[in-house]
């Protein structure tokens, strides 16, 4: 015959403070202080929890467009999601810089942030300047911050693009890893968020 053994509180050794209190109905346990171990990678977490380490990746080599309409890669970064609702949670923290360059003294660029299919842009943040004095003057912007909390819906492994688009006026300019003393000024961060 199996033993029950009822208990509400386990006390220290001493008997001075309580270690785990037992709650009489519910049977809900509280741990009042953990101070050592790791949680098993079974157990659920609720909702809103981040559940991974951070995926962090930083600009290497400056990259850098002049006067055309193309648009480069600057970052990306993949993560995998391994409930369809999970969210991933997006930052991208970019150091810019616009310049004049061939006459132009009205530089413009655009950063954007874009979905894991390539094809959606999902956070886009312009950039202008008005009448620099010279081609070769330029404006160090603050730090640019763009951030998107993304649904997959799906299982799988999700990759997450920064690229830079100039239009066709002026030059941009975004600052890789010791770029002038800078430490990584440029990154990417995906956070899994249990849904």
């Amino acid at each position: 015959m199996a033993s029950v053994l009822q208990v509400a509180t386990i006390k220290d050794s001493g008997g001075n403070a309580n270690a785990i209190e037992i709650a009489n109905s519910s049977a809900n346990v509280t741990v009042n202080n953990l101070a050592a171990g790791t949680i098993g990678s079974a157990v659920t977490f609720p909702a809103g929890h981040i559940i991974k380490a951070p995926v962090t990746e930083f600009l290497g080599a400056s990259v850098s467009r002049t006067n055309d309409s193309g648009t480069s890669d600057v970052l990306s970064a993949s993560i995998s999601v391994d409930s369809t609702s999970d969210k991933i949670f997006i930052i991208a923290h970019i150091s810019v810089q616009l310049w004049g360059a061939n006459s132009v003294l009205n530089p413009t660029g655009t950063l954007i942030l874009r979905d894991h299919t390539g094809s959606a842009d999902l956070v886009k943040s312009s950039l202008s300047i008005d009448n620099l004095q010279a081609n070769s003057h330029s404006l160090q912007f603050p730090p640019c911050i763009l951030t998107h909390l993304a649904s997959p819906g799906a299982t799988g492994t999700y990759t997450y693009k920064l690229q830079l688009n100039t239009g066709t006026l002026g030059r941009t300019y975004i600052r890789g890893n010791n770029d002038g003393g800078w430490d990584k000024p440029t990154q990417l961060h995906l956070f899994y968020i249990k849904g």
